[in-house]
């Protein structure tokens, strides 16, 4: 897809390209906008709960599918010069041993690591992307509660679970910002993916994903991510870890809700999130250097993710 830059600035809100103008050099600007303009290249892991590694290969090798392992990301793989739907009917796809998952959405549960044996806390967990790959991670051990609040992607969720042969996760459809309420102090992690604006998710081809947009809208998520992350804190037990991921590139998302957190709950501290040869996407003038903010290009959304610890 050819789009100039002159025809991205066109198409996407002014107030949206002003605040980029604001917060990012100029150099950055125009590749947050690139990063709009291309077509993404379908992205999967393997579930290491019903497949190895060698066997899904040979089994994508004998289907003709071309691949790439993804450097720093274990059982990922980008579908060269392909589409979702060449896997999708193949029998690996239908048997749950691989999964459909963006690169970026994949980043949370790494930093956030959970072992086996760990309680942890999936917020706000459908369509099960992030649980089902913690699940895999823990090797089916420990518990993991996935709460859902929209009975739909709730439904979604549920399915997920099951074809993804995860049998260690619980399911909770409800308000997770009253959560804390009946599982005070009581998980040893917590991922919270929270809902936002998703400006890191904006394509050009696609106006639907940026039609909405607004200040508004903004200022309505980080109300809702306000009160999501205070029954967060009360959850997680005391030398516990959370994971605060979105993907939008907004301060008031971002950087603005991690301060006021910080001034709200004393106790957790922001610790360095590990590097996973991703380049990050810095501003003008950094105010946390712990987290990392994601650059939306072919392979991923824009993402932002921090990593806080609870005194304990």
């Amino acid at each position: 897809m050819s789009i100039s830059f002159k025809e991205a600035r066109r198409r996407l809100p002014e107030p949206f390209l002003k605040r980029l103008e604001d917060r990012y050099s100029l150099s950055d600007y125009e590749s947050v906008l690139r990063g709009f303009m291309v077509s993404r290249s379908p992205v999967f892991r393997l579930n290491s709960l019903k497949i190895a590694v060698e066997n899904l290969e040979g089994r994508l090798r004998d289907e003709k599918v071309r691949f790439r392992r993804i450097p720093g990301f274990d059982g990922s793989y980008e579908i060269v010069n392909g589409k979702e739907s060449q896997v999708e009917r193949l029998p690996i796809w239908e048997e749950g041993k691989i999964y459909f998952q963006g690169l970026a959405s994949q980043i949370p549960p790494l930093i956030l690591a959970p072992q086996p044996g760990n309680r942890v806390l999936d917020m706000t967990a459908a369509p099960g992307s992030k649980t089902t790959q913690m699940a895999a991670m823990m090797d089916n051990s420990g518990e993991i509660l996935a709460n859902e609040l929209d009975p739909i992607r709730f439904e979604k969720l549920q399915f997920n679970v099951r074809k993804q042969g995860v049998t260690n996760v619980s399911l909770r459809q409800g308000d997770g910002g009253v959560l804390y309420k009946e599982h005070e102090q009581s998980f040893d992690a917590i991922l919270l993916d929270v809902p936002c604006s998703g400006e890191g998710r904006f394509r050009l081809e696609d106006s639907a994903t940026f039609r909405y947009w607004s200040d508004r809208l903004i200022r309505d998520c980080a109300k809702t991510q306000r009160r999501l992350l205070k029954s967060a804190a009360r959850c997680l037990k005391p030398g516990g870890k959370m994971v605060y991921s979105t993907c939008t590139l907004s301060y008031e998302e971002n950087e603005g809700m991690l301060a006021w957190f910080l001034q709200e709950f004393p106790e957790f501290v922001l610790i360095p999130v590990p590097d996973l040869g991703i380049q990050p996407l810095k501003k003008k003038e950094e105010e946390f250097s712990e987290p990392i903010r994601i650059m939306p290009n072919h392979l991923h959304e824009g993402f932002y993710v921090a990593l806080l610890v609870k005194a304990g």
